[in-house]
């Protein structure tokens, strides 16, 4: 399992369902209609950064070498998922500035309680899937020594 949570087919297909989502809910006021709908695309976009940085760090070993001690693994997969979500809330700040939409139904930044709630659901979403990542490697692993046991004792 821990091979599809880091697989190119299940980033890019979330990557393009959480851009598709946005794109309709920003032109539809989707945001407005069903608040839900933030917190539901901020998580997803904590779950997608931390894949995309679980699969390079999984790609290169060398630089990455701290991917079987688990709790590093967590530290730094959910400090990349608040770098990424920071830049994401700089850049709905830096639209809101450049296009004057303060004050509109276009307006991206609803405050420091909204950033902080974006933030804090990015980081929850990271969380899960690293925690899920690192579960399901264990329990893969687990097998696999269980099963070359069973073999070892025949």
């Amino acid at each position: 399992m821990h091979r599809i949570l880091i697989s190119p087919y299940f980033i890019w297909l979330a990557i393009i369902a959480v851009f598709f989502v946005h794109a309709l809910a920003t032109i539809f006021f989707g945001y407005w209609k069903l608040p839900w709908l933030d917190i539901l695309l901020h998580f997803s976009g904590g779950v997608v950064a931390a894949s995309v940085f679980l699969y390079f760090a999984n790609r290169q070993r060398l630089l990455f070498n701290f991917i079987s001690v688990y709790w590093l693994t967590i530290l730094i997969t959910v400090s990349f998922v608040a770098l990424v979500g920071v830049g994401w809330e700089f850049f709905e700040f830096i639209l809101d500035s450049v296009f004057k939409t303060r004050g509109t139904l276009w307006q991206l930044q609803g405050g420091l309680q909204d950033t902080l709630g974006d933030l804090l659901t990015d980081l929850i979403g990271g969380a899960v899937l690293v925690t899920a990542f690192i579960f399901s490697k264990k329990n893969d692993v687990g097998e696999v020594i269980q099963s070359s046991n069973k073999t070892d004792l025949r």
